[in-house]
């Protein structure tokens, strides 16, 4: 509907060209829209990622931080460590070598035993060696003596003479047998004592390895010289400070000091096992008093909390003394950082009036910050307003820092436009002249109105070149041709339409004559209000979106009904 009771007719095949251009725009529409809708939901995606990598950021600060602190503590146990081996280390070579001389007393003692033992071996296996002689001697004897007894059973009376010699002969060895066994029986008994004598070595040197083994575990638990003289001096140390502190020991007779009650007593750790108990007890309850506690269990836990709260402490002094040296150097040409002068203590900057003076400037900062959007809107209309050709502008959020690089880039940007566009001098009242000549021309009664003037008649400028620069490549127009031919070429386009719209009404409306063709467009305009009223209510109904998907849904539902 161009206006009132006017209406366009266009061929089928313009239709449907039209048809195709319009879904074809509706089509980029909802794809331009679902990017538009992507690209927003990627936007707020990495803005999450960041709020997520920025907590994740902060708790690797403070995981950092406990690293840190854990690092040191182990260091300082490391240290300790150390100190405690090289002492051990000491002490276990001291021992070490008192080890060393028993072991090489007991091993000249084991060679001695030995020796001994040896010696007894072999007279042991002397006698041994004899008593096995003495054995076939006397096995060898009581042979010939059951021999000579059979013959003397066997002999004849012619024979008796020889015979008693021979028995005569025979009692004689039996006499020096006799006397040689009396020899060998005292030989078993030396025997015997020595094999006794030798069980009682045995025992002797087991005794003697149990005596050393208790030896060196006494020897292991004894003090040494060197022990004896370190714990001397310890005893005439504790026996000074008993006398300094005017302690008696059980069984002594006390010692009077005339100087007891003017001498201060020793508040060192070192000197605790001799510290009186009333003062301990004063030193505790002053302690419990001064940390609000009653257990004396939590002091250790106080203390501990209150050392963490001064590294705290000394942390944030640390902050604070940076901090004030960055106010102090932004106002020091004031009075008030002159007022302090050149010696500067942490105190006097850290005063309760300097924390509330640097408090404010921060907050006046924190309100300058959290300004900027609006400074960044206020500059982006000023520039539009003052250089609109240059086209300077902040999309996103920028620093103070940026926005000064883009004022100087548009100022710098200005004058070297000037430079080039003004080469001659122009005088006041040409510039007047100008102004006054733009007022008429453009109906300007203000002067404030000559920059937004100039602004649109700029802008439509441009819409005009565009408008120009599409109709050139539409109609195939050259770009270098003029105004004129362009208009030309559209009056050649609209003489032609108009020459041909009588006849594609007729093929649009299927009919030959012009009263019917009035006719059909008035039934037309009766006909398609009520149409499309119709059509409306269908895509409600059915839930389509398009014409071609009426039909298909209306059968589904017959289909369904029957």
């Amino acid at each position: 509907n161009i206006s009132s009771d006017r209406y366009v007719c266009m061929d089928l095949e313009s239709s449907q060209s039209m048809r195709l251009s319009v879904s074809s725009l509706m089509s980029e529409i909802d794809r331009m829209e679902k990017i538009v809708q992507d690209v927003e939901q990627a936007n707020s995606e990495l803005r999450d990622e960041v709020a997520h990598l920025t907590g994740e950021t902060e708790m690797l600060c403070a995981k950092s931080k406990d690293i840190k602190v854990m690092l040191e503590c182990s260091r300082a146990r490391v240290q300790e460590l150390e100190q405690e081996r090289g002492k051990s280390a000491s002490q276990i070579s001291d021992n070490g070598e008192k080890f060393n001389k028993i072991k090489s007393t007991m091993a000249a003692k084991c060679q001695h035993l030995e020796v001994k033992v040896a010696e007894q071996e072999k007279e042991l296996s002397r006698l041994r060696r004899e008593v096995i002689i003495v054995a076939q001697e006397n096995e060898r004897r009581n042979k010939w003596q059951h021999q000579a007894i059979v013959d003397s059973k066997k002999r004849t009376p012619r024979a008796h003479s020889s015979m008693d010699e021979k028995v005569d002969e025979n009692s004689f060895w039996l006499d020096k047998d006799g006397r040689t066994m009396e020899q060998t029986n005292g030989s078993k008994d030396i025997v015997e004592s020595y094999e006794k004598q030798l069980q009682d070595r045995n025992k002797k040197i087991r005794s003697l390895e149990q005596e050393r083994d208790t030896i060196k575990q006494d020897l292991r638990s004894r003090p040494e010289l060197k022990d004896y003289r370190l714990l001397t001096q310890r005893v005439k140390k504790l026996e000074s400070l008993l006398s300094q502190h005017n302690v008696s020991v059980p069984g002594e007779k006390a010692k009077m000091d005339p100087f007891s009650s003017k001498r201060k007593l020793s508040a060192k750790l070192a000197d605790l096992d001799s510290l009186p108990v009333e003062d301990c007890h004063h030193y505790l309850r002053e302690l419990c008093a001064e940390l609000e506690t009653d257990d004396l269990q939590s002091l250790a836990n106080l203390v501990r909390d209150l050392k963490e709260n001064q590294r705290n402490c000394n942390r944030f002094q640390e902050y604070c003394r940076q901090l004030s040296e960055i106010v102090e150097c932004l106002n020091e040409k004031s009075q008030r950082s002159r007022s302090y002068g050149t010696n500067r203590d942490l105190t006097t900057l850290l005063c309760d009036s300097n924390m509330r003076y640097y408090l404010g400037v921060v907050e006046n900062w924190s309100t300058d910050i959290s300004s900027l959007g609006e400074l960044q809107t206020a500059i982006n209309h000023l520039l539009d307003k003052v250089v609109p050709w240059i086209r300077a502008r902040m999309d996103h959020d920028h620093s103070v820092a940026d926005m000064v690089e883009l004022i100087e880039r548009v100022t710098h940007a200005d004058k070297s436009d000037r430079k080039v566009t003004l080469m001659e001098d122009i005088s006041r009242s040409d510039l007047e002249g100008i102004v006054s000549h733009f007022q008429t021309l453009f109906d300007v009664p203000m002067t404030s109105g000559i920059f937004p003037r100039m602004n649109e008649i700029y802008r439509t400028l441009g819409e005009s070149k565009n408008v120009q620069n599409t109709l050139r490549n539409i109609l195939g127009v050259p770009s270098g041709a003029s105004t004129t031919a362009l208009v030309d070429a559209v009056g050649k386009l609209c003489h032609m339409y108009n020459s041909t719209t009588a006849e594609q009404l007729k093929k649009l409306m299927q009919t030959d004559d012009l009263n019917s063709v009035i006719k059909r467009l008035h039934e037309h305009k009766e006909f398609f209000p009520a149409f499309k009223t119709v059509i409306d209510r269908l895509f409600d109904v059915l839930g389509v979106s398009q014409m071609c998907d009426i039909v298909p849904a209306v059968r589904a539902l017959k289909l369904l009904a029957s």
